[in-house]
């Protein structure tokens, strides 16, 4: 938009003409020669980034921003006219406007712009007319800021001549409007994001650091303004560069490391078109003293290699605003997933999905070991999130931070399977939970992991036993996660996790190529009545289907499994023990019912093609009048069918609504009964909510290409 041959560096403040030296200050100070904030705390100048993922494009930038090895401190003394200068004026009696050359993008703020023949201007008066002549003045009264952009010499009395304008409450958030230019190309204020002496003497520089890229693409949040000329493959204005951790920062100067730290922590964002990798500081005589030169030196020698672009997609709070979301806080709610994984062959998607049902904005937190992904759900809206390829490990926490809680869960795209589970609440946590059956035996069980996470504060001492099989013993540090598995060839059931703390344990299995999550259970959730919503082993494809029955008891249990139209199948199980029971082939519908003298635990265990899937029963206490599945597909390639099963465990009709968006599904379901609905072929979104005069048990049966998934609803 504007030839840009200038320098980008630094200035000092000055109240009318007169030279303030940097100042001693605390940490996020303002302008020396002021008491006003530079934007409010939570601004995303001031946002700390060293815990967000890097971005999915940050190697792609890098690599094209490559003029220069080392960054390169735009800044310097008077005498240089290095760096751009930051006025401190009094109150603006007589103000005057510019006339702009992008007037329809600049402010006219009322009062004028608090400029006269003294005002500092960036490369000084004798710049050439040609320059970016940048003129940054703050308001020291009204707190308010004022950048211009190549302002022209002017006598007294005459009008002045510049590029454009732009004015900032230095007390609100709010950005200027979207499109508009700034005296910055990304149409950021420039003043804030300088590096600044008195802020280095301080000990402390708690805020971004703008820069500057020979070319680039776009703009992108907290960038508001498009000046580039190149291809996606190049930055865009806003990005968010990060000093890696693992810089070693021990080897420089005390003041250096300083500014070392901030770039570590606040991270450089880039302003405009420059010379790749050239940030800006203000014009101060400290840069040419001893400790002022040092730094300026030692900061040449910092690699530009050791940046990543961070993603701050997350952080926005709100439209129009540069107000950050943080992951600080103590979380007024948790849920816990035990593993993720976008590293392992095969794993072609990870994403966590959050749903909130409640009334009002629901915002706080993604994280996994040290990145962490800030999130806002608004009232009844979905939004799903997920951490950059190459991430693995565990537990991933999804902490609420304020707000309602969320329903959160993990879909995992594994080859061409599909699987589906739901975040574990503390409450879920056991110090005895059991898994249904383990087969590291059977053809084309690749790998069945027992994760365990410890959701506690204390430290948890951990047995995972199999009959038959050596008992695994470990320790399990508080918030800490790991897995557990037996030797090629077991096979068997139940697995019992026991611990002398409360643990959140689940069993994640390698079918083929194919993949499936479980939670295990405590004996809490046993039931004397349970159900199962469909049985097939009638469609093509459908090999196996399995009811697997767990006492937990301490006396025998007799066992009826019924499905309408085919005979009850009836077991004892003897206590602490576990089988499996079947119905012929050929038979399909539903629902199932397990019923028992004795609190028993059952899951489906369906073998479909080469895919295997787990799903717990559900009894009539976990019915509801309102439910959600997180997310519908039948738009994606693959996604053959996706039907939303809902079963009446009530003793009257329900009169149920399944809805999409603006779609809906209305019918009666008979007592007893169970049915399924589905959305037509090109539907894709969520939630699907499920809402009925009576409770129900809901949930969805997914086919994607050749594997099968069912996930309840919640």
């Amino acid at each position: 938009m504007r030839s840009l041959n200038g320098r980008f560096a630094a200035a000092l403040l000055l109240t009318s003409a007169l030279f303030l030296p940097g100042v001693s200050g605390v940490m996020a100070q303002p302008i020396p020669g002021t008491s006003c904030s530079l934007f409010p705390a939570d601004s995303v100048f001031n946002a700390d980034i060293s815990k967000l993922p890097v971005h999915s494009q940050s190697a792609t930038w890098m690599g094209n921003m490559t003029q220069h090895s080392n960054l390169h401190p735009d800044l310097g003394t008077f005498a240089q006219w290095y760096g751009i200068p930051i006025n401190v004026a009094p109150p603006p009696t007589s103000g005057r406007t510019p006339t702009f050359l992008y007037n329809s993008e600049s402010d006219h703020p009322t009062e004028g712009y608090p400029i006269d023949q003294n005002t500092f201007i960036e490369g000084g008066p004798g710049a050439s007319s040609g320059s970016d002549r940048h003129a940054l003045v703050v308001s020291s009264t009204l707190c308010k800021l004022y950048e211009i952009y190549n302002l022209q010499n002017f006598t007294s009395g005459q009008t002045p001549q510049a590029g454009s304008g732009a004015v900032w409450n230095l007390s609100s958030d709010a950005m200027r409007p979207i499109g508009w230019t700034s005296a910055d190309a990304a149409g950021l204020p420039m003043a804030p994001l300088l590096l600044r002496p008195d802020e280095i003497l301080a000990g402390s520089i708690a805020h971004a650091i703008r820069f500057t890229a020979h070319c680039t693409h776009g703009y992108i949040w907290p960038g508001s303004h498009d000046a580039g000329s190149c291809d996606s493959s190049f930055p865009p204005m806003g990005a968010r560069f990060r000093l890696r951790a693992n810089f070693d920062i021990s080897g420089f100067s005390a003041n250096t490391q300083v500014v070392l730290r901030a770039f570590q922590r606040y991270g450089m964002i880039l302003a405009d078109n420059g010379s790749d990798w050239f940030f800006g500081g203000t014009t101060d005589n400290w840069w040419g003293t001893t400790a002022g030169g040092m730094v300026v030196s030692e900061l040449k020698n910092i690699p530009a290699a050791q940046f990543d672009a961070v993603d701050e997609s997350g952080m926005q709070a709100a439209p129009g605003s540069y107000a950050a979301l943080s992951c600080a806080g103590t979380p007024l709610f948790t849920s816990y997933f035990s593993w993720f994984d976008k590293a392992s062959a095969g794993m072609v998607n990870d994403n966590i999905h959050l749903l909130n049902t409640g009334g009002s904005m629901s915002t706080g937190c993604l994280s996994l070991g040290g990145v962490s992904v800030p999130f806002n759900v608004a009232a009844g809206q979905e939004t799903y999130l997920s951490f950059p390829a190459g991430t693995i490990g565990g537990p991933v926490v999804v902490s609420v931070l304020s707000g309602p809680a969320v329903l959160a869960s993990q879909r995992v795209q594994y080859y061409q399977s599909f699987n589906e589970v739901w975040a574990m609440s503390p409450s879920q946590a056991a110090t005895t939970s059991y898994l249904s059956w383990f087969d590291k035996a059977s053809t084309g069980m690749v790998g069945d992991n027992i994760h365990v996470l410890n959701p506690g504060s204390v430290v948890a001492h951990v047995i995972a036993s199999l009959t038959g099989a050596t008992p695994i013993a470990f320790t399990l540090a508080a918030g800490a996660e790991t897995y557990a598995s037996f030797p090629a060839g077991t096979i068997g059931g139940p697995v019992v996790v026991t611990a002398d703390q409360a643990v959140l344990a689940s069993q994640r299995v390698q079918y083929y190529q194919t993949f499936n999550e479980v939670v295990a259970r405590g004996a809490a959730r046993a039931s004397m009545t349970s159900y199962f919503n469909w049985f097939d082993k009638a469609s093509a494809g459908m090999v196996g289907d399995n009811i697997h029955l767990l006492n937990t008891g301490g006396s025998p249990a007799h066992i009826t499994v019924g499905m309408p139209g085919t005979s009850p199948v009836v077991v004892t199980l003897a206590p602490l023990a576990e089988t499996y029971v079947t119905f012929a082939a050929g038979k399909i519908g539903g629902p199932v019912t397990v019923t028992s003298d004795q609190p028993v635990l059952s899951s489906q265990r369906v073998q479909y093609n080469q895919s295997f899937n787990e799903t717990p029963s559900e009894s009539a206490a976990q019915a509801q009048t309102s439910s959600h599945i997180m997310w519908f597909d039948k738009t994606s390639a693959g996604m053959l069918n996706d039907n939303i099963h809902v079963l009446n465990t009530s003793g009257l009709p329900a009169s149920v609504t399944v809805k999409l968006g603006t779609s809906s599904d209305v019918f009666t379901l008979p007592a007893g009964m169970e049915t399924y609905v589905s959305f037509p072929a090109g539907n894709i979104g969520g939630p699907v909510t499920i809402t009925s005069s009576q409770p129900v048990l809901a949930a969805q049966r997914v086919q994607y290409f050749q594997t099968f998934n069912e996930v309840p609803a919640a």
